[in-house]
Order: structure tokens, then C-alpha cells, then sequence
């Protein structure tokens, strides 16, 4: 069934069933205008579909980044990762019921406003076997990843001890930096997904949802998404070469996405849309405070500038590190020790 608008208003619906192609149904005004919130949750739902399947491919590419790299940060992200998605088809599971439900009652009833023609018969039933074996394959797949990260992390563990030579300040400096990598690809994930599912939001609204400025939001939100890769690579090459100038552009640009975040909310529609499409409220928050992790794991990096990262190699260069990396001794001379892993499970 395929929607008909006449200029920019739903006028009428065009099936696509083999007994009747072709054929256009003209409905009331009243079930037309009724139409129009069913059909823009439907909208909705695809573009959360679009998102989750790309989140997939960046779970995994993630992942695989965790084994080949042998690192304790990477490993936790993929974790937190199968943790969100879980939880996201969780709730899908309760929103198909109320949106059926609420269909159902405002729109398909006969007390609804298309007095009892329901134009979405097949729907639901397909839509709920598909949600169900979402949140189940989810809940598998989060257990295998529970076990493999407790089974990996001692020896991921061990290898970042041999790296840094077991000292205490230098296996921090190497998991910080670790970590706000990881962080970072994620924040520069669900940043982008979430401006470019309200680009699509504001752009194509079926209700009027429109803020001012129609021009002038585009293109800051355009710009945005295009600055995620200079944001990417300042906080690479400033951490990488303890650049304290490149780290200062980064967290000049860091706080420019933190006041535009803040600022989205300014506008009406941004918060009507963000309360009443969960997974928009739910993709800005995520991306929000993952910038905020980067910041402060990248604050940390700057405070341990001068512990031998720049010396470091990245994480794929693992061969003959014991003879690229000499240990870096504290000036006053802390040499603080890890304890060694004690369960031979580690190797």
C-alpha cells in the first residue's frame, strides 16, 4: 500500500495486492488525517531499523578490532555495545504492543477514525515474531560475548602488561589511550546517526513538524556530521604524538558539539520530537554522553603526556615491541608495579 499526496497532503492509498493492483482507495477526511500518525510511526520505525542494522556492522567491525589489536578497552565497547542493543530490542518488544494497541483503538475500531477499516492487517503479526527473535538472538549473542570477554580480558590483560613493562603509569597512559579510541569511533557512530535521522525527521515529516530556519538548521547539521572526521583525526594525532596544540583543537571542537547539543534543545520541535520518538530521544542521549566520555578520557590522555605514548606504537604494530619500547621511569621515581596474573588460565 503506498500512500498518494496531493499537494503535500495524504489524499488517498494505492495497493499493490495481486488480486487489486493498482487500485486507490479514497478514504474520509477524518481517517485520511488519522492516517497520518500511524504512517509517520511506520516512517519512524524504518529509519530505526536503517540505524540498528548499520550499528550491527560497526558492533562487528568493532569486534574484530578487540581480537586483532588484543585490547582490554575494545573488548569492553563491543560488550556495552551487545548490552545497548539488547536493550533497544527489549523495547521494541513493548512498543510494537502499545502501537498496536493504540492503533487499533484510535484508528481501526469502529469507534476509530477510519471506523473500523484497518489498513494494516498483516502488520503486526509480522512485525512481533521479528521483534521477538531480534531481542532473543540479542540475549544469545550478549552471553557469548559475556563469556568470551571474561575468558580474553587476562590475557588481553597480560599482553598490555608485557607492552608497557609492567609499570603502573604507563599501563594507564596505554589504556586511556586505548580507550578514547574506542569511545571515540562510537561517539563519531551514533553522532552521525543520530543528526541524520532528524535531517530525515525535519526534512520529510508528514505533521508539519518543521522548525525555523529550514536552510540554516541543514546546513549546521550538514557541517556537524562533516567535522566528526576532523574531530577524529585531531584527537588521533594529538594523543598519538602528545601534541598539546592538535589536543587543543580537539577539545575546542568537542565543546562546540556539547553547546550545539545543548542548544538543539532550544527549538520546540527538537523537543516534541525527542519525547514522543524514543529512539531519537534515546540516540541523542547515548551520543551526548559519549562525548562527554571522550572528553574526559581524553583529558586524562593529556594528563599523562610525557609517559612514552608518542613512543608507543599503535595497537596493530605488536611484533618486537619489547624492543621498540624501553620502560619509562617517573621523574621522581615512582616505580610502582602491577601484580602478576597468578591464573595460568591467562595463557
Amino acid at each position: 500500500m503506498i500512500p498518494v499526496f496531493q499537494d503535500g497532503d495524504l489524499t488517498s492509498f494505492m495497493l499493490l495486492e495481486a488480486s487489486r493492483p493498482g487500485e486507490i482507495i479514497t478514504l474520509t477526511p477524518t481517517c485520511l488525517q488519522g492516517l497520518q500518525w500511524p504512517y509517520q510511526v511506520l516512517r519512524q520505525i524504518r529509519r530505526a531499523d536503517t540505524v540498528v542494522a548499520l550499528y550491527q556492522i560497526w558492533l562487528l567491525m568493532i569486534s574484530v578490532a578487540a581480537i586483532f589489536c588484543e585490547c582490554v578497552p575494545h573488548v569492553m565497547a563491543a560488550l556495552a555495545m551487545h548490552l545497548l542493543s539488547l536493550v533497544w530490542s527489549s523495547y521494541q518488544v513493548t512498543a510494537v504492543t502499545s502501537f498496536q494497541a493504540d492503533y487499533r483503538r484510535l484508528i481501526s475500531s469502529v469507534d476509530g477514525a477510519c471506523s473500523g477499516v484497518d489498513l494494516l492487517p498483516t502488520y503486526f503479526q509480522s512485525r512481533m515474531p521479528y521483534v521477538i527473535a531480534t531481542t532473543t538472538l540479542d540475549s544469545v549473542t550478549l552471553l557469548v560475548s559475556a563469556y568470551l570477554s571474561w575468558r580474553l580480558l587476562p590475557l588481553y590483560g597480560w599482553v598490555t602488561f608485557t607492552k608497557t613493562s609492567a609499570s603502573a603509569v604507563a599501563t594507564r597512559a596505554y589504556n586511556f589511550t586505548q580507550a578514547i579510541f574506542s569511545v571515540a569511533s562510537l561517539t563519531a557512530f551514533f553522532y552521525v546517526a543520530s543528526v541524520s535521522i532528524w535531517l530525515d525527521e525535519i526534512t520529510k515529516h508528514l505533521m508539519g513538524a518543521r522548525p525555523s530556519h529550514l536552510s540554516l538548521n541543514l546546513g549546521l547539521y550538514i557541517s556537524a556530521i562533516i567535522l566528526i572526521i576532523p574531530w577524529l583525526v585531531l584527537a588521533w594525532f594529538g594523543i598519538r604524538r602528545e601534541n598539546k596544540l592538535v589536543m587543543g583543537g580537539f577539545f575546542l571542537l568537542s565543546m562546540l558539539y556539547l553547546i550545539g547539543s545543548g542548544v538543539m534543545f532550544k527549538s520546540n520541535t527538537f523537543r516534541q520530537s525527542f519525547v514522543f520518538w524514543p529512539f531519537l530521544g534515546a540516540m541523542f542521549t547515548t551520543s551526548f554522553t559519549l562525548i562527554i566520555i571522550t572528553v574526559v578520557l581524553a583529558i586524562l590522555c593529556f594528563l599523562h603526556f610525557g609517559y612514552g605514548l608518542a613512543q608507543r606504537p599503535t595497537p596493530r604494530d605488536t611484533d618486537g615491541f619489547g624492543q621498540q619500547f624501553s620502560p619509562v621511569i617517573d621523574e621522581k621515581g615512582d616505580l610502582e608495579k602491577l601484580s602478576l596474573p597468578l591464573s595460568a588460565k591467562a595463557f
